[in-house]
């Protein structure tokens, strides 16, 4: 569905990606979580991701990879697009998703230049998206 003058919207554009995600996601997830950098080239976009989800395995979780597809790529495409032409002045770098089991999810953008794309190790965001699925286990933990 397109806002009115056929313009996506960018709660249009979020939706696309979290539905082209939870399309690739194993059966029985309970969040899915995707670290995704973009860079706008001539003739289209180069992306690194890093996509799992979380999923019960016995008594305990698991963190399956999801392969990021073409329609989440172009999803992802599209969003860069909203939000480049949004009249704010801003060019996404990268973006972190979570989607829960329920349907909610949350972005949050980055607006820096990506780096694993520009060749500089993140180590910060490595060792956050390694150890994911521990802090997951703790959230659990405390409910």
């Amino acid at each position: 569905m397109l806002a009115e003058g056929g313009t996506v919207t960018l709660t249009e554009a979020q939706e696309r990606v979290v539905q082209a995600l939870a399309a690739r996601a194993p059966a029985g997830w309970r969040r899915i979580v995707a670290d995704i950098e973009v860079i706008e080239e001539a003739g289209g976009y180069a992306m690194d991701s890093v996509a799992f989800a979380i999923v019960p395995s016995g008594s305990d979780y698991a963190d399956p990879t999801i392969e990021v597809d073409r329609a989440t790529r172009d999803a992802v495409a599209a969003l860069h697009r909203v939000i480049r032409d949004g009249g704010e002045d801003r060019t996404l770098g990268s973006l972190e998703l979570t989607i829960e089991q329920d349907g909610t999810y949350r972005f949050a953008y980055d607006y820096a230049p990506p780096r694993r794309l520009n060749g500089q190790w993140d180590a910060d965001r490595e060792a956050r998206l390694d150890g994911y699925l521990d802090l997951y286990r703790a959230e659990m933990a405390a409910r």
